[in-house]
């Protein structure tokens, strides 16, 4: 079929285990029915040879547009069974890590979008895929603290209440460490623990002055 040509073509897809068998063109997007199929391997649990057994349920795997189109994948993955010690084993491709359903190259969106800023809602949208999914690749990330110097000024342009309770989660995490770095019993100790929901207050109504006792 040439349009599954061209479609798996611009798909770039290296597995060769992945082979396509269709097109379904719906009102608001494209499915890609394909299997995921090899020859079966060792029993990860005694060693013995394992033999191909059936195929999983498809799994709804959201890719990049195609032809302008959201496009998802329904990939059907083989299972195989080793019938000396009858462990299950399921066929594993590069397209998406084990046990998950989000594959490497839109993860790979994800992670570019933040860094330029993109919504996270706007993210979701782009990428046909929910808004948890990015807030969980952003707790992914691994921020370097220089607690040495801050700012005079911390400001957030958040457009989403989760993107509020993520921001809010993650000042706790580094009140806490700025907070251990000291001693309990001293001074800077004290009003970094007892003025905790300053962090959440609006800087409108903060006072430069205040008194730690």
């Amino acid at each position: 079929m040439e349009q599954l040509h061209f479609i798996t073509k611009l798909l770039d897809i290296k597995d060769p285990n992945i082979q396509f068998m269709d097109i379904i063109n719906k009102d608001t997007h494209k499915e890609i029915i394909a299997k995921l199929d090899y020859d079966a391997p060792s029993c990860p649990e005694c060693g013995s040879q394992m033999k191909k057994y059936d195929f999983q349920k498809p799994s709804k795997i959201p890719y990049l547009e195609t032809t302008g189109m959201p496009t998802r994948m329904l990939l059907k993955k083989r299972r195989f069974k080793c019938y000396h010690c009858s462990k299950m084993a399921v066929a594993e491709t590069s397209l998406v890590k084990k046990n998950h359903q989000i594959p490497r190259i839109i993860n790979q969106k994800i992670t570019q979008k933040l860094i330029e800023k993109t919504s996270m809602t706007d993210i979701a949208h782009q990428l046909s895929i929910s808004t948890s999914t990015v807030i969980r690749k952003l707790n992914d990330f691994q921020f370097k603290h220089d607690f040495s110097r801050l700012p005079e000024i911390m400001f957030w342009d958040v457009e989403t209440v989760r993107g509020v309770t993520v921001l809010l989660q993650h000042l706790s995490r580094v009140r806490v460490q700025i907070m251990n770095q000291f001693d309990r019993k001293s001074h800077e100790y004290k009003p970094i623990k007892r003025y905790w929901k300053l962090i959440k207050q609006d800087s409108r109504k903060l006072s430069h002055n205040f008194v730690c006792t």
